[in-house]
C-alpha cells in the first residue's frame, strides 16, 4: 500500500510518487483516522533490526497537507516511548516535514 501505484502497461494513473496510503491521507474524512492507525501500528510492525516500515510510514506523512497537527503530535506522544530506538530516530527525523510552519 506504500508502493507507488503504477499500471501494468507502465503508465500510472496518479503520479509516479503517489502510493495508495498518499491518495488516501488527502481524502479529509480519512486523514485523521488513518494517520492514528499509521502511527499505532508502528510499534507492532517495526523491530530493533527493521526500520524500513517505519521509514515508509513517516515518508508517507511528509509533504501532507491536510494532517492534523494534533493529532499526530498525540500519537507520536504515545507510541515513540514504545517503539525500539531506530524506529524513535525515523520518527524523529521526519518531525520537520510532518510537522511544518504553515
Amino acid at each position: 500500500a506504500m508502493i507507488p501505484l503504477v499500471k501494468e502497461d507502465g503508465t500510472s494513473h496518479y503520479n509516479a510518487d503517489n502510493s495508495l496510503i498518499k491518495i488516501l491521507l488527502r481524502v479529509p474524512s480519512l486523514s485523521e483516522p488513518l494517520t492514528e492507525l499509521l502511527l499505532e501500528k508502528l510499534p507492532v510492525v517495526s523491530d530493533d533490526r527493521n526500520c524500513n516500515i517505519a521509514r515508509m510510514t513517516v515518508s508517507q506523512l511528509r509533504w501532507m497537507n491536510s494532517l492534523s497537527y494534533d493529532v499526530v503530535i498525540t500519537k507520536l506522544n504515545e507510541v515513540l516511548p514504545v517503539c525500539p530506538l531506530p524506529v524513535q530516530k525515523e520518527m524523529i527525523a521526519g518531525l520537520p516535514e510532518i510537522l511544518s510552519d504553515e
